[in-house]
């Protein structure tokens, strides 16, 4: 990663903290008991399709409980 942005790069970063920042804070709206891991990370990634996230940089990890402990732990569906 170079230490010197573009303009341009500058500007994709920040689009990308806001839909992250944004996507978290719906996340916190539609979390509930009984909802699982699995549909609460499809919806997050959807909110942030909407918002125009064109990809993510990894897998959308959602875990809870035990699982929560394991660094690339597998959602409860």
């Amino acid at each position: 990663m170079r230490s010197v942005k573009s303009r341009q790069e500058l500007v994709l970063m920040k689009k990308s903290a806001e839909i992250t920042a944004r996507s978290l804070g719906k996340a916190q709206d539609i979390i509930r008991p009984g909802i699982s891991e699995h549909d609460l990370g499809a919806e997050i990634e959807y909110y942030a399709k909407r918002l125009g996230a064109e990809g993510r940089a990894f897998p959308t990890l959602i875990t809870s409980a035990e699982r929560s402990s394991l660094p690339h732990g597998e959602p409860s569906h």
